[in-house]
């Protein structure tokens, strides 16, 4: 690929076509997710495929193994769920791979904008005493935060980290994403959460995160979180759930139950499930337009619980004298602000609108509750539109 333009999945992860049967996904080569109890099935099917390899680890916090095997694994995945079995079939998943919207696909139609500033962040009462988690790219320590945006070691972000003395259209994402909660929760304690794939090495220049991590990220979280915000997704195979990310939200239900957690739909115009969001436990948000209907690319679906204002959202950004990747490498100079369009951003108004409604930690599930039992459905769609704070 050229080094500005349209990506390809970063190393270590490959995916398959949008028309695979079944539908396309990006995933880890080479691993697979089972229940112990599967793994012999899983070693027969390599051996099927002329493989030779299929290691076993242990996850941490799991019941699930990883399995490294040296077969093609969308392949080994469809084999295996396709043969018939004497007993129900054998619990096997790839390790999905999801990503920021906005980035991966349609990574060139919506680079963010420059933008004239906020006005100052004024902390209220609204969001006093409620802690939301932003499981995004980490975020930059922006001085409008006046220090309600905790950023822990490894958990920044820098506009230009693969070097290239251009803007990274895979940065700021969570930046931005942390100043939409604030808007809606000026007193709300933010913290930033950054997806592992910095350990690849600022190179890759691609914001990633897979199954194993993403369950292990959630896992991380204190009992003092209320909110959960994730402006992440893809596709999977045969649209099922990934396994580690759905024990791992069960495990965060079980030791704090008041906890809520929201995600962004997506930015395709489909009705394809996309995960985290698509989980039953999980406030999935669509994409309005400036006339109050679905943005022409917001996914929608049975799945999509909420909708908010997803298009020319302001936040905050990167200080940045100019130059982005783009075809053009061209962009004017940002000075800490932008304007973007996608379901990432009407999923945090959600978020930072539950926080602010909530009555201090541990009330935030009250809050949403209050708040979806008085929003309206959206017409023709399955979902419904809160009134935001």
């Amino acid at each position: 690929m050229s080094e500005i333009g349209e990506p390809e999945p970063p190393v270590g992860v490959e995916g398959t076509p949008t028309p695979w049967p079944g539908g396309g996904y990006m995933y880890r080569p080479g691993e697979v997710l089972a229940a112990p109890e599967a793994v012999a099935v899983v070693q027969e099917h390599v051996a099927r495929l002329k493989g030779s390899r299929a290691d076993v680890e242990s996850l941490s916090h799991s019941d699930l193994v990883r399995v490294r095997v040296d077969v093609e694994v969308p392949e080994l995945i469809r084999a295996m769920r396709n043969v018939e079995h004497d007993v129900q079939p054998p619990a096997v998943s790839p390790n999905h791979v999801l990503h920021e919207f906005s980035h991966i696909r349609f990574f060139s139609r919506l680079p963010p904008v420059p933008a004239q500033p906020l006005p100052p962040l004024t902390p209220d009462e609204r969001g006093v005493g409620v802690t939301v988690a932003v499981i995004d790219s980490g975020a930059w320590d922006h001085d409008w935060y006046r220090g309600s945006v905790q950023i822990a070691a490894n958990n920044g972000e820098e506009p230009d980290e693969n070097g290239n003395e251009l803007l990274d259209l895979c940065r700021g994402h969570g930046t931005f994403v942390s100043g939409l909660v604030l808007q809606h929760a000026p007193g709300a304690n933010v913290v930033a959460r950054r997806f592992p794939g910095h350990a690849m090495g600022p190179a890759e220049g691609r914001v990633v995160v897979d199954d194993v991590e993403l369950a292990a990220m959630l896992d991380d979280l204190g009992d003092d979180v209320d909110v959960v915000n994730m402006s992440l997704g893809g596709w999977t195979e045969g649209d099922t759930a990934p396994p580690a990310t759905a024990a791992a939200l069960a495990r965060l239900q079980a030791r704090n139950r008041t906890c809520v957690v929201v995600a962004a739909a997506g930015n395709e115009p489909t009705t394809r499930p996309t995960w985290p969001a698509a989980f039953k436990g999980v406030i999935a948000v669509g994409a309005l337009d400036p006339f109050g209907e679905p943005w022409e690319f917001s996914a929608t679906g049975w799945w999509v619980d909420a909708w908010a204002d997803g298009v020319d959202a302001q936040s905050t950004f990167f200080v940045w004298p100019g130059g982005m990747e783009r075809e053009d490498g061209s962009s004017d100079p940002f000075d800490g602000w932008a304007t973007w369009t996608g379901t990432s951003f009407a999923a945090p108004r959600v978020s930072g609108t539950i926080a602010a409604m909530a009555d201090g930690h541990g009330g935030a599930r009250r809050a949403a509750r209050k708040l979806f039992n008085a929003a309206d459905p959206l017409a023709g769609q399955f979902g419904v539109v809160p009134t935001l704070s």
